[in-house]
């Protein structure tokens, strides 16, 4: 059963967990009456419907980590219901690689969010960014866009992440190429780790990502970078002490003048 008579926020937390066990131990079920109409949904693609279920129903305003991730989810898109901006206290939250198409959520209300991972700005409005100003670790996944922001609204918001406590940002885009003005507008000063993928950035970005004086760990990946030249000029980089270049089949030349990135002589 998946509720008690006496519902309670222990309780559902309780069958989440039950569910999940479920989840781990039975992969390739298929419910009988799912097999009998031909839908062939295993037992973990039933569970998982369940637990959006017991969210979208339940008052959870205490939860404070949310995992909606599942294995191989890229390939499968999931509906997440527009409840999340109900539980205020969350600290963490795991969204779905993919969402359906229908899915839109609302986090703006998420002010005390240490950790979001696969925020996707088809699925989620950017300008809730702004909101989070306790956010810590960011995963952008998916497209790259900020078309809710108009020119003006740039220019007085110059940070969309305005959090002081950033130090981790993730952007995996596989969609279109990111405009180099737009990537500005992610950079706090106090980033420590920055992983960009798939950004098919036109201009040289090193000029941008050396201005942040905390960066110690840099990954540029698989098409980052479409440009042929990539240059660091002297005292640039000056605590980065892990870089990693792989896949940037179109860079022919890196120049890196005598002082730049010392931690990494």
């Amino acid at each position: 059963m998946l509720a008690t008579k006496y519902p309670s926020l222990t309780e559902w937390l309780k069958v989440s967990a039950n569910v999940k066990s479920y989840l781990n131990n039975d992969k390739g079920i298929v419910s009988s009456k799912q097999e009998e109409e031909g839908e062939g949904k295993i037992a973990e693609d039933v569970a998982e419907g369940y637990l959006l279920e017991l969210a979208e129903r339940c008052n959870l305003r205490c939860l404070q980590t949310l995992d909606l991730r599942i294995e191989g989810g890229y390939s499968n898109s999931i509906h997440v219901p527009n409840v999340l901006w109900r539980m205020q206290q969350l600290r963490h939250l795991y969204l779905p690689k993919r969402c359906s198409p229908k899915t839109k959520l609302k986090l703006g209300t998420l002010r005390s969010l240490q950790t979001l991972v696969n925020f996707n700005t088809k699925s989620c409005y950017i300008k809730d960014l702004i909101n989070m100003t306790n956010i810590r670790e960011l995963e952008i996944r998916g497209p790259f866009n900020i078309e809710d922001f108009n020119t003006e609204e740039l220019g007085k918001n110059p940070l969309i992440v305005q959090s002081k406590y950033l130090h981790s940002l993730s952007i995996i885009n596989y969609e279109e190429g990111i405009d180099p003005r737009h990537l500005y507008h992610y950079l706090s000063s106090n980033l420590a780790y920055i992983k960009l993928r798939r950004c098919m950035l036109e201009e040289d970005p090193m000029p941008t990502l050396a201005k942040l004086p905390y960066l110690g760990m840099l990954e540029l990946h698989e098409e980052d970078f479409i440009g042929k030249e990539m240059f660091c000029c002297g005292q640039a980089f000056a605590k980065l002490e892990s870089l990693s270049l792989k896949e940037l089949n179109f860079l022919e030349e890196w120049k890196v003048s005598e002082g730049a990135m010392p931690c990494l002589w």
